[in-house]
């Protein structure tokens, strides 16, 4: 699931008949909360705050026992309100819950981060990996904006700077050091078109399709119409918004790489 930061602490549902117990831990398996959950009709609810951006794993106790993965992210891409606004009425009835329209949200981020090869709000990545004897730290995902948390050997480091696809350590880091890094990456300011490109596609998979979404075409009255396929045709099948998740900035795009979606 996806929280986020602007909303507070997140809550987390955990189904069970007895009070449970466990922990919360970031990516690098670093336990950053506890908590004991006494349920309600087979329920109840985790909250915690997680300390930076990324992912956690929210486990209760006893070996294997995962209760959910939360992406702790800056901002949703749209909020239901938005959605509901956008949609004015024409899908959305009175009985498509918020939670409903939330989950379509998880999916939209998912889709659009994967083709546009960044997320388009700030986001949480921990990385582990060994010096080279360079004062450049290189990072798997593009676009960082800021270190959160350095450790060297398991000493901690300050003044790491971002920039390109890496960052610059104040001094250079001895080879085979092990280097453990928290940071932020992804658009730190979110494009204008963003709001307006997930909308469009969310509200194309809500509600029931005007057409079977096997075909690629249609006869209408005056020839054949050729559909776009998502997948083929880009990520969404939606030219508007496959030409915004491109990384072809003459035709709106603002992706860093092309992502093949089979």
């Amino acid at each position: 699931m996806h929280a986020y930061r602007c909303h507070g602490p997140v809550r987390v549902l955990v189904e069970a008949d007895a009070p449970v117990s466990g922990h919360v831990a970031d990516e690098s398996g670093t336990e950053v909360a506890r908590f004991e959950a006494v349920p309600e009709g087979g329920a109840a609810f985790v909250e915690f705050q997680p300390p930076r951006l990324g992912r956690y794993r929210v486990m209760a106790d006893g070996v294997g026992a995962r209760v959910a993965t939360v992406d702790y992210r800056e901002e949703p891409y749209f909020t239901a309100d938005d959605l509901r606004a956008y949609d004015d009425g024409s899908k959305l009835s009175e009985d498509v819950s918020d939670a409903f329209i939330e989950a379509v949200r998880d999916h939209v981020e998912a889709v659009f981060d994967r083709a546009a090869g960044t997320p388009f709000v700030a986001c949480g990545a921990f990385e582990r990996t060994m010096g080279t004897g360079s004062a450049r730290i290189r990072t798997a995902r593009p676009m960082p904006i800021r270190a959160v948390r350095v450790l060297v050997d398991g000493r901690e480091v300050e003044g790491a700077s971002a920039r390109g696809m890496g960052f610059d350590m104040p001094a250079p880091v001895p080879r085979g050091s092990r280097v453990e890094l928290w940071y932020e990456h992804g658009y730190e300011d979110p494009p204008a078109a963003l709001l307006h490109n997930a909308l469009v596609y969310a509200n194309s998979i809500v509600g029931s399709p005007s057409v079977n979404p096997r075909a690629t075409g249609a006869q209408a009255e005056f020839g054949y119409m050729r559909f776009a396929v998502a997948g083929k045709d880009g990520a969404t099948g939606i030219p508007e918004v496959d030409a915004f998740l491109s990384s072809d900035p003459s035709k709106g795009g603002f992706g860093v790489r092309r992502a093949v979606v089979a």
